[in-house]
């Protein structure tokens, strides 16, 4: 249970630092972390503000989709995460960002980043979560266009630092 609680822990200030870096606004955006050892997600809440989330709040589900603590709705984009987890054994956490930036990159005719681009899905569907994998491949970053921005790492710290560089060389591209 200890570990379960840091990692809740590392959730919830993880979600007020990417909305104090301006990588999401207002309730926008999710993080999961999934503990390979204990085969469980965590996730953030579904339209909770990040500066109001406590660990009390993090759903926790089995990689399959099944909840095992549910003290709020997910997020919306809680299979998309799942499908990652799955596809992906090289990914532990995910974030999921509305950075102004990165969604101006996904529109544009060049990506001189480099990131995968996947073209628009409903919000919190089906084909999102598919299509986000599709386009993703290999790479540690997908584009999600009209979205925002889906990054993957071994540790949240390693998600969220690459959300910050992507949005930081976006930034030097398009001057957001």
């Amino acid at each position: 249970m200890e570990a379960n609680n840091v990692i809740k822990t590392l959730i919830v200030r993880t979600g007020i630092e990417m909305l104090e870096k301006g990588l999401t606004s207002g309730t926008g955006g999710n993080i999961s972390f999934f503990d390979r050892e204990s085969g469980l997600v965590f996730i953030t809440p579904t339209t909770m503000p990040y500066h109001e989330i406590t660990e009390a709040d993090i759903p926790v589900f089995r990689l399959d989709g099944e909840a095992v603590e549910k003290p709020r709705e997910p997020s919306m984009e809680l299979f998309m995460h799942l499908n990652i987890y799955r596809s992906r054994p090289d990914v532990n956490a995910v974030i999921h960002t509305h950075s102004p930036a990165l969604i101006r990159l996904a529109e544009a005719e060049v990506n001189h980043l480099g990131i995968p681009t996947a073209p628009v899905y409903p919000v919190g569907s089906r084909e999102l979560a598919e299509g986000c994998i599709a386009h993703m491949g290999k790479a540690p970053a997908v584009l999600l266009k009209g979205h925002g921005a889906v990054m993957t790492g071994v540790s949240l710290e390693e998600a969220f630092r690459r959300a910050l560089d992507f949005e930081n060389a976006a930034n030097n591209i398009y001057k957001v």
